[in-house]
C-alpha cells in the first residue's frame, strides 16, 4: 500500500480532542429547530431544514445487526446553547422490549479540508470547508447560533428480540429545551452472524505498537504509539494503557465487522524477545508477545481471520523489495530492519522464519485463520521478479499458506498469476478486467477487492468529501461479484495530516481520542459496516434464491462505477432485502387484484390469473412474438421492483414499461437472454401503469405465474405526470427527447440511458426553459427537479429557477435552487399554495470543458397535502343575478371559467356593469357543482385596468347544499397578488356563490368581472 509521508507532524490528536467546534455557551431562551435524518446523508453544519423534513426515526434491522439515523438540531437562537445528552426510552413491541441500553448516541464532529481529493466527478460538497465524518465520544455539545448539530442514533437489535414493530422516544436534552423524537425500529426475523462467523472479510491495516511500513526509524510512523503519547506522555507499546486502547480496538472490530487482525509478525517478535545471533546466523524465536496479543482479541470475539504482515516491502531505498527481518543495531539490540531480496540475510530469514511460524500456528490451532502478504501493490519489472522470488520460497517452506497481496496493474496480476490464492484487485482494474478475476475465482482463487487513494472518477471509495454511502454500496457491488473480502491500508494511518493528504480521510478509517484512552468512529466506518451486515444478508437470499439475491443488489449496482444514486431507493431496497431475507415477500403486493389486460390470452388463462395471488394459476398468450400484460394500479405510485415468475414458456426477451396515463410508456428495464424461472428487477420509477412486453419466449406462447410490484402508492399526485412540455431550446440530436423525459416518472441514470435529453454547448451559459402544460388550473406549492447524476461529467443544472403561470403568459418566480442548496438530488421549491395551470422550469449551465453539456431529467408539481388541488369551476357553467352591460358582454356565459385572465377590457375575455354616479352594485355569481364537494379555496381576480379601478371594492363567498340557505365563508375587502382569496374549510357543499360590490368612483365607474375558480373535491 501507498504508506505517505510528511515532513511536517503536528499534535493532530490534541486538535480532535478539544472537538472540532466545541465551543462553550451560555443558558438562552433558544428558537430550535429540529429534524430526522438518515445514515445515508451527510449533513453540514450550514444546513437548512430540507422542504417535507422528517421529524421521526423510523429503522429496519435484522437482529444482531446495527442501523442508524440523524437527529439533526439547528440553533436559531442569537447565543449558543448545550446539549446536554440524548436519553431514550426502552422500546416495546407489545408485550416485548428492547431495552434502552441498546440505543446509543454520538454528536457528528466535522473535519476541516483545505482542499477536495482529487479526481472525483460526484463530491458531497465542492471546495474548502468543514465536512462531516467524527463521531465524538463526548457527551455534551455546545451549539453555536446558525448551527445545525447532527447527532448520530444508533440502534443495535439484540440477537434474542423477537420480530416486531418496535416504539419509543429519543429525548435531546439541551439548556434551551428538550427535543423528544419518536423512534421506530423494526426487527424482521432473520439474524446476520457474528463478524468472527460471517461470509465476508474486511482488513483494514492497523498501526498499532510499530509501523507496518519500512520507515521504522521515524516515530511518527507508529501512528498509535507517537499520537497518543503527544496527549499522555509515557504512553507505549504494551502498557497498561496500551492495553486499554487495545479494548477500544477489539469492541470497533467486533461491532464494525472488520474481522480481519492485522498482525506485525516480526514486531511482535522483537518485543517478545525473540533473538539473532549474528555469529552462528540463528534466529531464538519468543512467541508469547505475539501470542498475547492475538488472544486478548480473539478473546473478545473480534477475529475470524488473522492477517500476517509482511514477508518485504517495496521501499524508496531498495530496487524492489526488503525482506522484513530481525537483525541487531549499533548497540546490539534486536531491531526490526529489512534486507535486501535473496541476499543472504533476507533469505536466512525466511528459511527459519517461515517454518517456525506454521509450527507454531499448528501448536494454537490458528493455522486455518492465517494468510500473510508478500509484497503488497504488485507491479512489473525487478519488484514482480523479486515478489515471485519472495513467494516460490515461502510456499517451499509452507505450500498451503494462503498469500494475497493487493494490485492496482492488471498486467502485474497477469504476470504474477498463480503466486496468490488470494487476489485483491483495485476496484477500476477488476471491472476492466472482471472476466479474468471471475476465470481465477472459478479455479479456485478468493476474489478480495481493494481501495487505497485511487480510483478516483466515477468510482466509489472512500474519501471523507464523498457521500457516506459510496462504503456501504461498494460492498453491494463485492457481493455482486463474489468478492468476500475488502483490505484497505489505511484504519489509523494518523502519520500525516489532513491538510497533506491528496486523498482526505484515506488514512482516518477512525480517529483519535487519546484523552479518554479509545478510538473514535467515523462516518465512513458506520458506511463500511453498513454495507457487511448488508452483504451478510444478501448471503442468506443467496442460499435459498442466487437469483433473486442477484436481482436485488443489481437493483443498485451495475459495477463500480455505475450505480444508483438515490439514497431513498436504496433505502427501500435494503427494506426488501430484509422481507426476503426473513423469509417474507417484498411488501405489499401493488399488483395484487388489480385489474390486468394484455395483448392476448387463451380461455381458463386470463391475464388477471397473473395477479391473483394464487401461483397456480397463470396468464397465457394465445402466441408468441410479441405481446404484453399490463396492470393499472389505480392511481400514481412509487414502483421500486416488480417479480415475475415465469411457467413453461418464458420470454427470453422482453421489457419492464412504465405510464403515468397507459399512452405514453418508458422502457424502465430490459432483459435478454431470460431464462424463466424468477426474475426480480429494480425499477425505481413512478407510474400508474406497468407492462411487460415480450418479444421473444422459449415456447410458442408465454406462460407467466405471476407478476408480483413492489413499492407504495405515493402520498401525493404529481400534477406533471405525463404531461407535454415545450423546451426553448431542441434538445442536440445525440441525445434526444422522446418528448416526455421530463415527465415520464423515470429517473435518468448515466447519460446514455437515454432516459434524459441534453443540450450542447460550446462556451458561455446556456439557458433551457422546459415549460409543462398541466392540462387545468390546479393548485400547486411543490415544484421539483431531479438533479442529473453526474457520472463522468459535470452534466447537471449551475441553477434551476422555478415559475407558474395561469396563462402561460405572466410567470412568477417561486424559488431559485443551485447545487449548494438543492435538497439530496432534487432541486425543490415549497411556496405558498397558488393556482397554475403552466408550470416553467429556468434551468441554467456554464460552459466548462468536462460541462459542455446540460441534461434534464424528471420535473413533478405537486399541490399541498390535504388540501384539493382541482379547481371545479373550470369550465362550469353558471348563473349571475344580473345581465352585464351589452358593450361589454358575458360571451358564452364562460368567461369567468375559460382559464383565461383578461388584458384590456376591450379584449373580450372579462364582462363589465356600468356604475352612475352615487350608486352601488352589487352582482351575485352562482356555481351549481352537481354534488356536495370538499371546498377550501375559492379565488376571484381582481381585475385591473390602470388607470382604471374596474375591481370590486368587496368579495363575499358563500356555500350551500340546498340554495336557499347560504352560509358566509368570506368576506374579502382587499385582493392579495391579484386575487381576492376565501380560504375555509367546508366538507360538503353544493353551490357557491360569490357576491361582488362596487361603489361609483373617480376611474371606479364600471365593475369587471374576470376568473373565478373554486377549489375541492
Amino acid at each position: 500500500m501507498k504508506i505517505w509521508k510528511s515532513t511536517v507532524y503536528l499534535v493532530f490528536a490534541v486538535l480532535l480532542v478539544l472537538g472540532t467546534l466545541a465551543i462553550g455557551g451560555s443558558r438562552a431562551s433558544a428558537a430550535i429547530n429540529a429534524w430526522t435524518a438518515t445514515s445515508y446523508d451527510n449533513v453540514f453544519l450550514d444546513e437548512t431544514k430540507p422542504p417535507n423534513a422528517s421529524t421521526s426515526i423510523k429503522l429496519a434491522t435484522a437482529r444482531n445487526e446495527f442501523e442508524a439515523a440523524q437527529i439533526v438540531v439547528k440553533n436559531e437562537n442569537s447565543s449558543a446553547f448545550t446539549i446536554t445528552g440524548v436519553t431514550f426510552s426502552n422500546l416495546t413491541s407489545g408485550s416485548n422490549t428492547i431495552a434502552s441500553s441498546n440505543l446509543k448516541y454520538q454528536f457528528v464532529e466535522t473535519i476541516r479540508l483545505n482542499f477536495n481529493s482529487p479526481g472525483f466527478n460526484n463530491y458531497v460538497r465542492e471546495g474548502a470547508g468543514w465536512y462531516p465524518d467524527r463521531l465524538t465520544n463526548a457527551a455534551t455539545i455546545a451549539v453555536q447560533p446558525g448551527i445545525s448539530q447532527p447527532i448520530w442514533i444508533r440502534a443495535y437489535a439484540p440477537k434474542t428480540a423477537a420480530a416486531g414493530s418496535y416504539t419509543g422516544t429519543a429525548t435531546v436534552n439541551t439548556t434551551a429545551g428538550n427535543i423528544v423524537v419518536n423512534l421506530t425500529v423494526d426487527v424482521y426475523n432473520v439474524t446476520i452472524p457474528d463478524a468472527k462467523d460471517g461470509t465476508f472479510n474486511t482488513a483494514l491495516w492497523q498501526t498499532t505498537s510499530a509501523p507496518i511500513s519500512w520507515l521504522t526509524s521515524d516515530p511518527a510512523y507508529d501512528d498509535l504509539i507517537y499520537v497518543y503519547s503527544q496527549v499522555r506522555p509515557g504512553f507505549s507499546a504494551y502498557s497498561a494503557d496500551f492495553w486499554t486502547v487495545m479494548d477500544s480496538f477489539a469492541q470497533f472490530m467486533h461491532d464494525y465487522r472488520n474481522n480481519v487482525l492485522s498482525v506485525n509478525m516480526v514486531d511482535l517478535l522483537v518485543h517478545g524477545g525473540s533473538a539473532y545471533n549474528s555469529s552462528t546466523g540463528v534466529y531464538t524465536f519468543n512467541w508469547s508477545r505475539f501470542d498475547e496479543y492475538i488472544q486478548f482479541f480473539l478473546d473478545r470475539d473480534a477475529v475470524k481471520r488473522l492477517e500476517g504482515l509482511f514477508i518485504a516491502q517495496a521501499n524508496d531505498y531498495l530496487d524492489g523489495y526488503g525482506v522484513q527481518i530481525i537483525d541487531r543495531d549499533s548497540n546490539n539490540n534486536n531491531i526490526r530492519t529489512f534486507a535486501p531480496t535473496g541476499t543472504a540475510k533476507a533469505n536466512n530469514w525466511i528459511d527459519q522464519f517461515v517454518p517456525a511460524l506454521k509450527a507454531h500456528l499448528d501448536a494454537k490451532g490458528w493455522t486455518s485463520m492465517w494468510y500473510m502478504h508478500i509484497g503488497d501493490e504488485v507491479s512489473l519489472g525487478n519488484r514482480a521478479n523479486q515478489f515471485k522470488y519472495n513467494s516460490d520460497r515461502v510456499r517451499a517452506l509452507w505450500p498451503t499458506v494462503k498469500l494475497g497481496d493487493a494490485v492496482f496493474l492488471q498486467d502485474a496480476a497477469e504476470d504474477v498469476q498463480g503466486y496468490s490464492n488470494i487476489l485483491i484487485p483495485m476496484i477500476d482494474i477488476y471491472d476492466a478486467n472482471a472476466a479474468y478475476y471471475q476465470g481465477r475465482k472459478a479455479a479456485g482463487d478468493e476474489l478480495w477487492i481493494y481501495t487505497s487513494g485511487a480510483p478516483q472518477g466515477l468510482y466509489m471509495n472512500r474519501a471523507l468529501d464523498k457521500q457516506i454511502w459510496n462504503n456501504r454500496l461498494m460492498i453491494w457491488d463485492a457481493f455482486k461479484d463474489g468478492a468476500t473480502g475488502y483490505l484497505h491500508w489505511g484504519y489509523n494511518g494518523w502519520h500525516y495530516l489532513m491538510d497533506d493528504q491528496a486523498m482526505k480521510g484515506d488514512g482516518y478509517i477512525v480517529y483519535p481520542d487519546p484523552a479518554n484512552l479509545k478510538l473514535a468512529a467515523s462516518l465512513r466506518y458506520e458506511g463500511l459496516r453498513d454495507g457487511i451486515e448488508d452483504y451478510e444478508l444478501l448471503k442468506i437470499v443467496q442460499n435459498t434464491n442466487p437469483a433473486l439475491a442477484d436481482g436485488i443488489v443489481r437493483s443498485l449496482v451495475t459495477n463500480y462505477s455505475n450505480y444508483s444514486r438515490d439514497t431513498a431507493y436504496m433505502s427501500r431496497m435494503r427494506e426488501i432485502l430484509l422481507r426476503f431475507a426473513s423469509g417474507q415477500s417484498f411488501g405489499p403486493d401493488l399488483a395484487s387484484g388489480k385489474t390486468a389486460t394484455a395483448s392476448t390470452q387463451t380461455s381458463g388463462h386470463e391475464a388477471s390469473q397473473a395477479v391473483d395471488g394464487n401461483s397456480s394459476t397463470f396468464w397465457q398468450s394465445s402466441a408468441a412474438g410479441s405481446q404484453w400484460l399490463a396492470v393499472d394500479l389505480g392511481s400514481q405510485h412509487q414502483v421500486d421492483a416488480v417479480r415475475l415468475k415465469w411457467g413453461a414458456n418464458y420470454a427470453t426477451s422482453y421489457k419492464v414499461q412504465t405510464s403515468y396515463n397507459g399512452t405514453v410508456w418508458a422502457d424502465a428495464k430490459a432483459v435478454t437472454g431470460g431464462d424463466g424461472g424468477d426474475d426480480f428487477l429494480g425499477i425505481n420509477a413512478k407510474a400508474r401503469y406497468v407492462r411487460i412486453s415480450a418479444t421473444a419466449s422459449s415456447g410458442s406462447s408465454y406462460t407467466l405465474n405471476s407478476l408480483e410490484i413492489g413499492g407504495y402508492a405515493l402520498p401525493k399526485q404529481n400534477l406533471a405526470a405525463g404531461k407535454p412540455y415545450t423546451a426553448s431550446s431542441a434538445p442536440s440530436g445525440t441525445y434526444p427527447d422522446s418528448g416526455y423525459e421530463s415527465t415520464d416518472g423515470l429517473p435518468g441514470g448515466i447519460f446514455q440511458d437515454g432516459r434524459t435529453w441534453g443540450t450542447q454547448s460550446s462556451g458561455g451559459t446556456q439557458t433551457q426553459n422546459v415549460t409543462i402544460d398541466l392540462g387545468s388550473v390546479q393548485l400547486v406549492n411543490d415544484l421539483r427537479m431531479k438533479r442529473y447524476e453526474n457520472y463522468q461529467f459535470n452534466y447537471a443544472a449551475d441553477s434551476v429557477s422555478f415559475s407558474i403561470s395561469t396563462d402561460g403568459v405572466s410567470f412568477t418566480n417561486v424559488g431559485t435552487l443551485n447545487k449548494t442548496n438543492a435538497s439530496g438530488d432534487q432541486y425543490v421549491a415549497v411556496f405558498n399554495a397558488a393556482p397554475a395551470r403552466y408550470v416553467k422550469a429556468t434551468v441554467t449551465k456554464a460552459y466548462a470543458p468536462t460541462a459542455d453539456w446540460l441534461f434534464i431529467d424528471e420535473i413533478e408539481a405537486y399541490g399541498p397535502s390535504g388540501m384539493p388541488t382541482s379547481n371545479l369551476a373550470a369550465g362550469r357553467a353558471y348563473t349571475k343575478s344580473a345581465a352585464p352591460h351589452a358593450n361589454f358582454p358575458d360571451t358564452g356565459n364562460v368567461e369567468s371559467t375559460d382559464g383565461i385572465l383578461a388584458g384590456p377590457y376591450t379584449d373580450g375575455k372579462s364582462y363589465g356593469y356600468s356604475i352612475s354616479s352615487g350608486q352601488t352594485i352589487s352582482v351575485d355569481v352562482k356555481f351549481d357543482l352537481g354534488a356536495n364537494k370538499t371546498l377550501s379555496l375559492v379565488r376571484v381576480k381582481a381585475y385591473d385596468a390602470a388607470p382604471h379601478v374596474y375591481k370590486p371594492d368587496n368579495v363575499k363567498v358563500y356555500t350551500s347544499t340546498d340554495n336557499v340557505n347560504f352560509t358566509l365563508k368570506g368576506d374579502l375587502g382587499a385582493p392579495s397578488a391579484g386575487w381576492f382569496n376565501a380560504i375555509f374549510a367546508d366538507s360538503s357543499s353544493r353551490y357557491v356563490k360569490i357576491t361582488a360590490t362596487k361603489t361609483y368612483g373617480s376611474f371606479a365607474d364600471w365593475l369587471f368581472l374576470d376568473e373565478i375558480e373554486i377549489y375541492g373535491y
